[in-house]
């Protein structure tokens, strides 16, 4: 691996559960793994800080948005609306492309 994982699981507990876990015990980061795949429901999720977190979701229903607003530009004959329309629709094909991954 060249690159640290946008997102890891921390087992945080190892294999036990946090509801057998005793007031008393201490959990120290030596015991503390992680992996790139869940392996138990307690898991702890890690998002990479420098990596954003953008919702595909969002940029699906904005990509919808610029297609209407193109097809209306190009409706009307504004050739200039269309282009900016076009351009911005190339733009985030390639965000959405890259979060995809």
């Amino acid at each position: 691996m060249n690159t640290p994982p946008k997102e890891l699981w921390l087992q945080w507990y190892g294999d036990r559960s946090p509801d057998e876990m005793l007031p008393r015990d201490d959990i120290y980061t030596t015991d503390v793994t992680w992996c790139t795949e869940k392996m138990f429901s307690h898991d702890v999720k890690y998002v990479r800080a420098n990596y954003p977190v953008v919702p595909v979701d969002a940029l699906l229903e904005l990509r919808n948005r610029l297609g209407t607003l193109r097809n209306h530009c190009q409706a009307a004959g504004d050739v200039n609306g269309e282009f900016e329309a076009d351009n911005a629709l190339v733009e985030l094909e390639l965000l959405i492309d890259r979060y995809r991954r």
